[in-house]
């Protein structure tokens, strides 16, 4: 029996091991077997479909953040254009630093919590400033971005929390099938004794190992 290189994908096991479990089940004798592994293909689609489902998931609460920051940018720039016309394009004074001290780039390209922060640093040093500034303007657009977030980003961690949580319970799956997958064949060979080719026969043929890279290693893979 040849087991399943390390590097192949969930996606493909799933689909191997329900040839083999197929081919239990139509054998009047080897039938008998068929119930155990099954528990192990069952567990391992389970495992598998719920890590897809959670993906779906932060793939979703992740877009919602993307939305938010787009937004957030927008606001940025223009409270920073603002900024440039009250320290006449001097992007080194002492008050345009208060605002972007990592410079205006390295901020708008920040992501998520870490661009909201920018917003609220940029919003509190205007609140500091004298009630004249014209920046104040800006500061109500800037604290609505802040608000918008609140949701999506807590959404967002419970995704990538739950997404974890269902990749460790996948890799746990994939072990046991393993371990079902290697017991099934000593019983087969027992069951079969002397009949090397039959007992082979219920395995599959799992060619040439891909890499890790192209086949996601415990990443969840739908079927083929």
């Amino acid at each position: 029996m040849q087991k399943p290189p390390e590097s192949t994908g969930n996606g493909r096991i799933i689909r191997n091991s329900g040839r083999v479990l197929g081919r239990l089940k139509s054998h009047p004798k080897a039938k008998v077997l068929a119930p155990k592994f099954q528990l192990a293909h069952t567990a391992l689609k389970k495992a598998n479909a719920a890590l897809i489902e959670a993906d779906d998931a932060a793939q979703e609460t992740g877009a919602a953040v993307d939305v938010c920051d787009a937004l957030a940018r927008e606001a940025l720039t223009d409270c920073q254009l603002g900024v440039v016309a009250v320290v006449r394009r001097d992007y080194k004074s002492p008050e345009y630093l208060a605002f972007f001290p990592d410079g205006f780039d390295t901020a708008k390209r920040r992501r998520g919590t870490a661009l909201r922060q920018v917003l609220t640093v940029v919003v509190d040093h205007i609140l500091t400033l004298d009630k004249t500034s014209p920046l104040h303007a800006h500061v109500k657009p800037l604290q609505a971005c802040i608000a918008a977030y609140t949701v999506p980003l807590g959404d967002e961690d419970k995704a990538q929390i739950a997404s974890t949580k269902l990749e460790t319970q996948l890799s746990v799956a994939r072990a046991h099938w393993m371990l079902a997958y290697d017991v099934l064949y000593g019983e087969v060979r027992s069951m079969f004794a002397g009949r090397r080719a039959l007992a082979e026969s219920f395995f599959v043929e799992w060619g040439k190992a891909r890499s890790a890279k192209a086949s996601g290693g415990t990443q969840a893979q739908v079927p083929a």
